[in-house]
C-alpha cells in the first residue's frame, strides 16, 4: 500500500491525491466464534461466508495495537475475554529470539523461539529483481479437459457441503432462537443468507470459468501431424500377346 493511502474504518482506502475507495464485500471477511480462537484447525471452524451478511451488522471494531518493550503488541481482544468464552485458562508462553533461521520455530516448555533477523536500511537504490516467468508444462487437450472436469466436480461438491451446513445451522436457529430475536427477524436473516449463498455459488462458478478460459488461451495449439506425400503409382502395362503359331 503506498504511503499516500490511509485506512478509514467502514469506508476502505482513501488517498490524498484522490478517492480510491473500494467497498469491502461481506464475503471477504472470515468469522469464528470466540471460544474457537485458540483452535489449531481454524480453517475448519470458520463460519460460512453466506452468514457474513448476518454477522457483519453485529460486529464492533476493537482493533488496538500498541508499542511496548520494542515490540508491536496486539491489545484488540484481551486474553481474559477468550478464557471466559472458551471456559478454560489459556497457557502463557514467552517469545524468545532464535539464533538461526534454519531451525524454524521451536517450542521449549513455556518458551517459543523464533528467528528475528536484523533489518538494516539500504542506502543504495537497487532496481527490482526481475524473476523469469515460470514456464508451464505442456499438456494435451485431453489432459486439460480432464483437469477442468475435476475442478468442476470439486467445486460442486464443496458448494453442496456448504449448502447443507447452512441449512443445518438455520434449523438450529429456528428451534433454538437467540434471545430477544423475533421469529420474523430470524426468517428474514435466513432468507438473506440463502440469497448470499446463491450469489457466492454464481461468483465461484464465474471465477472457475474465467480461470479455465485463461488456461485454454495459454495452452499451445495442437500441431497437425505431418502430411506425407503419396508417391505416384507406376502405370501397369497389359502383357504383350504373342502371335499365333
Amino acid at each position: 500500500m503506498p504511503p499516500q493511502l490511509e485506512w478509514r474504518a467502514g469506508i476502505g482506502l482513501r488517498a490524498e491525491w484522490g478517492d480510491v475507495d473500494r467497498i469491502i464485500e461481506p464475503h471477504w471477511y472470515s468469522f469464528i466464534e470466540e471460544r474457537q480462537f485458540t483452535a489449531r484447525d481454524l480453517n475448519r471452524r470458520l463460519e460460512l461466508p453466506a452468514r457474513n451478511v448476518t454477522l457483519l451488522p453485529r460486529t464492533q471494531n476493537v482493533t488496538s495495537y500498541a508499542w511496548a518493550e520494542n515490540r508491536v503488541v496486539n491489545r484488540s481482544i484481551s486474553v481474559e475475554r477468550i478464557e471466559q468464552a472458551a471456559g478454560r485458562p489459556m497457557p502463557r508462553q514467552r517469545v524468545l529470539d532464535g539464533g538461526s533461521p534454519s531451525r524454524g520455530v521451536e517450542v521449549k516448555g513455556n518458551d517459543v523461539v523464533f528467528y528475528r533477523p536484523t533489518i538494516e536500511r539500504e542506502t543504495t537504490n537497487r532496481p527490482p529483481r526481475q524473476e523469469p516467468p515460470l514456464r508451464k508444462p505442456d499438456s494435451s487437450v485431453e489432459q486439460l479437459r480432464r483437469r477442468e472436469e475435476t475442478e468442476q466436480r470439486k467445486l460442486e461438491t464443496q458448494q453442496v457441503r456448504e449448502r447443507e451446513a447452512l441449512e443445518k445451522r438455520q434449523r438450529v436457529e429456528r428451534t433454538q432462537p437467540p434471545r430477544q430475536v423475533r421469529p420474523e427477524e430470524i426468517n428474514r436473516q435466513q432468507e438473506t443468507e440463502r440469497r448470499a449463498l446463491e450469489a457466492q455459488k454464481q461468483r465461484e462458478q464465474q471465477v472457475l470459468r474465467s480461470r479455465q478460459e485463461e488456461q485454454r488461451k495459454a495452452q499451445p495449439a495442437p500441431t497437425a501431424p505431418a502430411r506425407q506425400e503419396r508417391k505416384p503409382v507406376p502405370e501397369r502395362k497389359p502383357p504383350e500377346r504373342k502371335p499365333d503359331q
